[in-house]
């Protein structure tokens, strides 16, 4: 028996204090002791209270939180839970079934599409708010030697802002503990940054050393449009599927304009 990463992540977030501990626990065993531990955990009372707790949800709920914390080792129309206990009826050998051949065909093949698609998306994402970070970390640097405080604010607001999408995007911790600690030290390195560049006085004739603000605004574009392509390609593609769900989800409701939105920086 086997649970998707999001069960797992629902688990420890949603679970009694059992529940939790042996999901945190088990982060900590080789995958291959894990997959042993976890099928033998999932049969007992405690594994059947959480498979109970995740069917109860909708299927609306279960594919978004199936989407926030993405498995690769799950079909991607599974209900996140692999029973190998419950098996379908096998057909006669002597009934040659195409069309069933080829419809399960074509739903691998839509699940490894989607997978790709998600893939690719992550990884751009986490490109663009990388980028944006790398700039804004320049361009602290320029507004402050050109005396321009608020530049300065201005570049380290966005730059912390962006730290934090990449923290959510490129680290996909499992745990608030492992989250706070991806957020601390992916802003610190932009606090750090700051510091170190306006802890002396400012550069005279800095201009002549300056980055070219339009050398970033190209890179910054091209990271965009490169995240936003990737969107549309598996909105599209989970359309086709009939699958609902923003494939893109913002971090926060609207009612917080900082991250309510992945808009561009």
């Amino acid at each position: 028996m086997k649970m998707h990463a999001a069960v797992w992540h629902f688990a420890d977030t949603d679970g009694n204090k059992y529940t939790k501990k042996y999901a945190r626990k088990g982060k900590g065993l080789h995958a291959t002791d894990r997959e042993s531990s976890d099928s033998k955990w999932l049969r007992n009372h405690g594994g059947k209270r959480i498979r109970d707790a995740w069917k109860a949800l909708s299927p609306k709920t279960k594919a978004r939180l199936m989407q926030e914390t993405p498995d690769d080792t799950f079909p991607d129309q599974s209900e996140g839970i692999l029973d190998e206990r419950t098996k379908a009826t096998p057909q006669p050998t002597s009934v040659a079934m195409p069309s069933t051949i080829r419809t399960k065909r074509k739903t691998n093949a839509s699940c490894k599409d989607l997978t790709h698609l998600r893939a690719v998306l992550n990884r751009n994402r986490s490109k663009y708010y990388s980028v944006v970070c790398e700039e804004e970390e320049l361009r602290i640097k320029t507004a402050y030697n050109n005396g321009s405080l608020a530049g300065v604010i201005e570049a380290m607001a966005s730059g912390v802002k962006n730290a934090i999408y990449l923290a959510h995007s490129r680290d996909r911790c499992q745990t608030s503990t492992d989250a706070f600690r991806a957020v601390c030290l992916r802003v610190g390195d932009v606090l750090t940054s700051a510091m170190s560049n306006t802890s002396f006085p400012p550069e005279p004739n800095y201009d002549s050393d300056a980055p070219s603000p339009e050398f970033a605004a190209g890179r910054i574009n091209q990271a965009w449009r490169n995240y936003q392509h990737s969107v549309k390609e598996l909105r599209s593609a989970l359309a086709q599927n009939g699958v609902d769900g923003d494939p893109d989800p913002s971090l926060l409701a609207s009612i917080h304009p900082a991250f309510a939105s992945n808009t561009k920086r």
